[in-house]
């Protein structure tokens, strides 16, 4: 993966490099952006499922269904989901 960003000389805080972001009139755009919007996406998408897939465990078992195909794919997706939840929270983004 190619940075856009990187740690200032100080190690204070993360800048880009020219040409990554460009302003027009009140709004800004660029890669820098994009790459963000995307981030953003993806992290909105793992905390809706770090709610709702418990709940649709909960509804298999209610129904009975743990021995289901159904209920080990989301089993594994929650295991999953939940130690990705952990290394965002290692990296302060929950």
């Amino acid at each position: 993966m190619e940075r856009l960003t990187r740690l200032s000389e100080d190690r204070k805080y993360y800048i880009a490099d020219e040409g990554s972001l460009t302003k027009t009139d009140e709004v800004y755009t660029g890669e820098l952006i994009e790459r963000l919007a995307k981030f953003e996406n993806m992290l909105e998408h793992i905390m809706k499922e770090h709610e709702e897939l418990p709940k649709e465990l909960q509804a298999l078992r209610d129904a009975e269904k743990t021995k289901t195909y159904k209920y080990r794919e989301v089993f594994t997706r929650k295991l999953m989901n939940d130690s990705f939840v952990v290394e965002l929270m290692g990296f302060g983004l929950k």
